[in-house]
């Protein structure tokens, strides 16, 4: 069952179809969403856990907006993190009166980085009876409703109160792997994004013969990709990441020695890695994830002053405080700040207080110049999977990943390339290896994001008024994939019982790749007296319009993804009305819902930055009164 994009159904209809869909799937499959993470709540018994949306000042987008519109006179002319919050975050009076009802309650609360939120552990019989339901919606927790009435002593200084998630597990990775799996037949099938490394390959001999099948899928390295985007240019031009920090957001954690590794194997430092757990006593054990991340990284920005890792908890409340840490202390604040975790929307539809919030602290990132990249996704246009005795299906419905639908960040879907012996880009497409390998890159419409963000409307109206993701696309594909080094309990196999050399793709690591690609752009930026990208959508949606339109210049930023699709309805479950292709959706000329813009062209990216800041308009000029 699923709704085709040419359909008579009214455009407004199609949010509430996906998620009745969504619904519908999950209960053919004996399933609720929260079923599906298989994972028990993580509070204290007796305990709910609820986020106080606290009255502030408004201008917060207006902000955003005029500091990341590279057609206006405040075009990239940053705040500092703590100027926007002391300018948009509620007053200390209200602050201290929410505080002290929490606490007369016998509840405890800690104010939010932003200054706009505070979250809460409240007793369960307290909010039953001081918090009543509002009973618009319905709650993931399956026993009470999400938003509450705000009680008569804090009226005007909260402006609502909802429930937050504190079940694990809902925020996964979108690391992939093929380690330990027999394709079963030879690469290149027709219908598939799968391509022959045909490019050259550079490092130690284990790097470099890494991968499916051998001397015919060995990974991709570092000076493959590195190439393909651009950032060797900018490496040659001295731009190696210098004076630059980066945060990387993560459910799992990594062993030094394993990126020691792989930094030897080719060529590159050890990068100076800083781990910050975020409400866990000690950092998480190994995982594929933040090894990919770490990785890429290392080989993007190679003298990055610091790659903070901050690792956290997988539920919502404990990304809303991840995310929220990753805009650093007073004086440390990132350049940019990398996400390869999501979680498909229809499963979150009812968490408006979590995903309001969490806009917040993105966009208080884009008023200060950090950018923020999101990694779209890897179950296709499907956006949402399930896992059962049967194995991990996709689901027969449309939806994108948050938070890669926030309006306030850039979302990165995925692509497969083809190079050239020098190792530039022949030719890519969008990452679709159905039905051999599970995953595509991500694309979808938000139910979550409506209306659609000022610098994306005029795109593909006809599916519906939503936010679309992606915005860009870079390699995931995880045939070839990328060359990693992993020691990790769920990096080893049959074939590896001790971890190793292997490939990995997904969303995941076209995500660091681009976010590192920023570091190096702000340095070119710095260089010519500019500031940093910031918030990257409004000038790639500019410059994509123009690239359509013919401007020469614009094609030098991003090179359009006009083959493949990201529809997964041949791996969606038969039993949920899946089995057949979905319809959702196929590359084309300029922007799409399968690749978004297209692949970024990191130099080119630079270049334009700098000539937009230059050439931004000038204040109208103060008028004076007439005495």
């Amino acid at each position: 069952m699923h709704h085709h994009p040419r359909s008579s159904r009214r455009k407004s209809d199609l949010p509430r179809l996906v998620l009745a869909l969504a619904v519908l799937a999950l209960a053919s499959l004996g399933l609720s969403a929260t079923a599906a993470a298989g994972k028990s709540q993580n509070q204290k018994p007796g305990e709910l856990t609820f986020l106080l949306q606290l009255k502030h000042p408004r201008g917060l987008a207006k902000l955003v907006r005029a500091v990341s519109d590279p057609q206006s006179p405040q075009y990239r002319e940053y705040l500092t993190v703590e100027q926007v919050v002391r300018r948009f975050g509620a007053s200390p009076a209200d602050t201290k009166a929410t505080m002290l009802w929490l606490h007369e309650h016998g509840a405890t609360g800690r104010l939010g980085a932003t200054g706009t939120y505070v979250t809460a552990h409240i007793p369960t019989s307290v909010a039953r009876r001081a918090l009543p339901a509002t009973g618009a919606t319905a709650s993931s927790s399956g026993s009470l409703s999400d938003a509450r009435r705000v009680p008569a002593p804090l009226r005007g200084k909260v402006s609502a109160i909802g429930l937050i998630g504190t079940e694990e597990g809902v925020f996964e990775g979108t690391a992939q792997t093929v380690a330990g799996q027999h394709l079963g037949q030879e690469p290149g099938l027709k219908g598939t994004s799968i391509v022959l490394n045909s490019g050259t390959t550079e490092g130690c001999a284990a790097g470099r013969q890494t991968g499916a099948y051998q001397d015919k899928l060995n990974g991709y390295t570092p000076n493959q990709y590195l190439t393909a985007f651009g950032h060797a240019t900018l490496h040659k031009q001295g731009f190696k990441g210098q004076g630059k920090d980066i945060a990387v957001i993560e459910t799992d954690g990594f062993r030094r020695s394993d990126i020691e590794t792989f930094a030897k194997c080719f060529g590159l430092p050890a990068p100076n890695l800083r781990v910050r757990p975020v409400g866990i006593p000690k950092p998480l054990a190994p995982g594929d994830e933040t090894t990919l991340d770490l990785e890429v990284l290392t080989a993007t920005v190679p003298k990055a002053e610091h790659i903070y890792v901050y690792e956290g908890g997988s539920s919502e409340s404990k990304l809303l405080d991840t995310v929220a840490a990753a805009l650093g202390t007073k004086g440390h604040h990132p350049d940019a700040i990398s996400i390869s975790l999501g979680q498909c929307e229809a499963e979150l539809g009812g968490q408006i207080a979590f995903r309001d919030t969490l806009n917040e602290v993105f966009a208080v990132a884009d008023a200060s110049g950090i950018s923020v990249l999101v990694a779209a996704g890897d179950v296709g246009s499907s956006g949402c999977k399930i896992e059962n005795e049967k194995g991990a299906n996709a689901l027969p419905l449309v939806s994108a990943s948050e938070p890669a639908s926030s309006p306030y960040v850039t979302a990165v879907g995925g692509t497969n390339v083809e190079l050239t012996k020098a190792n530039q880009i022949k030719q890519e497409m969008v990452w679709n290896d159905s039905p051999i390998a599970f995953g595509a890159g991500g694309g979808a419409l938000s139910i979550l994001t409506t209306p659609r963000p000022w610098w994306q409307r005029g795109l593909v109206s006809k599916y519906g008024d939503g936010r679309i993701v992606p915005d860009v696309a870079g390699l995931a594909d995880l045939l070839p994939g990328y060359a990693i080094y992993c020691t990790a309990e769920i990096c080893k196999s049959a074939e590896q019982p001790e971890g190793g050399w292997q490939t990995v793709g997904g969303t995941s690591a076209a995500t660091p790749l681009y976010a590192g690609g920023v570091l190096l752009a702000d340095g070119y930026l710095a260089k010519r007296g500019a500031p940093p990208l910031g918030f990257l959508n409004p000038l790639v949606y500019e410059v994509g319009r123009e690239a359509k339109s013919g401007v020469a210049a614009a094609r030098n930023v991003l090179l359009d993804v006009t083959r493949g699709n990201n529809d997964l309805g041949t791996m969606t479950p038969v039993d949920a009305g899946g089995g057949a292709p979905l319809g959702y959706f196929s590359a084309g000329v300029g922007y799409d819902v399968a690749s978004g813009w297209g692949s970024l062209k990191i130099p080119g990216l630079a270049q334009v930055a700098a000539e937009r800041f230059a050439s931004r308009p000038a204040p109208a000029p103060k008028q004076t009164q007439k005495k």
